[in-house]
């Protein structure tokens, strides 16, 4: 599973996020895919936690 990209400062891309999910580990195919939306949720969920960088408060 891969999911959206982002520009590097070379102007190459690089996938966001990559992690595979075996069909075999997980049990089946619709196993598999349910994990990998599971793990997608979680990912996403904690990246719109993130407070962004490089902002520093004035002392």
């Amino acid at each position: 599973m891969r999911t959206g990209f982002y520009k590097r400062r070379d102007g190459s891309y690089v996938p966001r996020h990559r992690k595979f999910f075996g069909d075999v580990t997980h049990g089946g195919k619709r196993r598999a895919l349910r994990a990998a939306r599971a793990y997608l949720a979680k990912v996403e969920r904690s990246r719109h936690k993130k407070k962004p960088r490089g902002l520093r408060r004035a002392a």
